[in-house]
């Protein structure tokens, strides 16, 4: 899994206790701010929900990674696509998660590609706040790079 919630959503899918697979305070990499460890909470706790479309990691400076999802059970009138953005700094040794809905799947990638305006939020009655989702993630590694 490209990134460290869906993997933990894998194993919690698979039997493991969702308690055991948080890292405690010191252990590699933290979550920059609450609204990543909301959304890494959602991952962790959405066993089954979401299938990895498409992913890439660009270990570079700056590290991004971002995976593309399809959610089996969106809400009515909601987005069935996500796209999971990681970026992080390893110099402070914290990173963000952002989270962005899309119609289909070519909408994801046109953003993917142009990375112009803000995610488009997913509406959650629990989850990041929606300005937080809304962040712009430019990265020029990525813009225009598929598959």
């Amino acid at each position: 899994m490209p990134l460290l919630s869906l993997a933990q959503q894998w194993l919690v899918a698979r039997g493991c206790p969702p308690e055991a697979l948080v890292l405690g305070p010191g252990s590699i990499s933290q979550p920059a701010d609450a609204a990543t460890a909301q959304l890494e909470e959602h991952l962790r706790s959405s066993a089954d929900r979401y299938t990895l479309v498409d992913h890439y990691t660009d270990d570079g400076e700056p590290f991004e990674a971002w995976a593309l999802l399809r959610d089996s059970h969106p809400a009515p009138d909601t987005a069935a696509f996500r796209l999971i953005v990681e970026s992080a700094d390893v110099r402070s040794g914290t990173y963000t998660l952002r989270e962005g809905a899309f119609a289909d799947e070519q909408a994801a990638w046109e953003w993917l590609d142009e990375r112009d305006r803000p995610l488009p939020s997913v509406p959650r009655t629990a989850g990041p706040p929606s300005a937080a989702r809304a962040a712009v993630m430019p990265s020029a590694e990525t813009a225009g790079r598929r598959r």
